[in-house]
């Protein structure tokens, strides 16, 4: 791009829905009429700026992994000791995950937020295209908050990529309204832009439902994404190997699957059968 910066590019208008990243080709005038071979100022070829590229490839090794430790085995006992409380965040509206990177904590509210909490300021990074609000209750209030209006969807899981901010990326898996009704959507955004919401990929869909979403993501063994999704109240979907429902999924950073991984029809699938996980 002759040098510009990608924010020079942002600031001159970029525009990306959720749909995913689209490259635009430059476009100019037909350079003919009197004088051939004289520009004119209407038939100067004008560079339409092009949605941002990421790389987002990692090593899928399993030493490559930040969490890789060939002598861990998993803990008998509960841990032991005292622990002094401290409290960073008040007042968050349904907080539901949470992903450090560094100092830095992207926290998800379910009512369809991502925000970051960095030197003890809270900030709203993007409220993800179409989310739904998953609703809520004030505090203290009497009435049941168990099944509101988003009942168990809404913006819930949330990991920074691993190498952030060289991708600038985050994760987030959220519910959105739809046409046909609702759906779950795993997409990245680009937290360092002035619209991330506007600058993102939706990477898969998975059924959704009001109860039974699943949601957690979280970047984990040989640098795969790991992606667990509800069965969205249908029981039969997830022992259907076809399914997306009621599985744990293993897939790259962009949303491919594993190339090891067991096989199923759904090939982003690693493991089947689960209600909720």
């Amino acid at each position: 791009m002759n040098g510009r910066t990608r924010r020079e590019l942002l600031a001159g208008g970029l525009t990306v829905g959720l749909a995913g990243l689209a490259g635009c080709a430059n476009s100019g005038g037909d350079g003919g009429g009197a004088g051939a071979g004289t520009p004119r100022a209407t038939d100067t070829p004008t560079a339409t700026p092009t949605a941002p590229t990421y790389d987002t490839s990692l090593a899928h090794d399993a030493t490559a992994w930040d969490g890789y430790d060939p002598e861990w085995t998993a803990p008998t006992t509960n841990p032991e000791g005292e622990y002094d409380i401290e409290v960073l965040v008040e007042n968050l509206d349904v907080p539901w995950d949470l992903s450090f990177v560094g100092e830095r904590l992207f926290i998800t509210e379910r009512t369809g937020r991502v925000r970051v909490y960095d030197s003890g300021t809270v900030s709203d990074i993007a409220a993800p295209q179409d989310a739904i609000d998953a609703g809520s209750v004030e505090p203290g209030s009497d009435d049941a908050s168990w099944f509101v209006k988003g009942g168990e969807g809404g913006t819930m899981g949330v990991a920074a990529h691993p190498n952030y901010p060289e991708p600038p990326l985050v994760y987030v898996y959220y519910t959105v309204q739809t046409d046909d009704g609702i759906e779950n959507r795993l997409a990245y955004l680009d937290a360092s832009a002035d619209d991330p919401a506007a600058h993102s990929k939706v990477l898969l869909t998975t059924p959704a439902a009001n109860i039974h979403n699943g949601g957690r993501i979280a970047f984990g063994p040989a640098n795969y994404l790991w992606v667990t999704t509800g069965d969205a109240n249908d029981p039969d979907s997830a022992a259907d190997p076809a399914s997306l429902a009621g599985k744990i999924l293993r897939v790259t950073p962009e949303g491919e699957p594993a190339p090891d991984n067991p096989g199923f029809d759904a090939p982003e699938a690693y493991t089947m059968g689960h209600r909720n996980p």
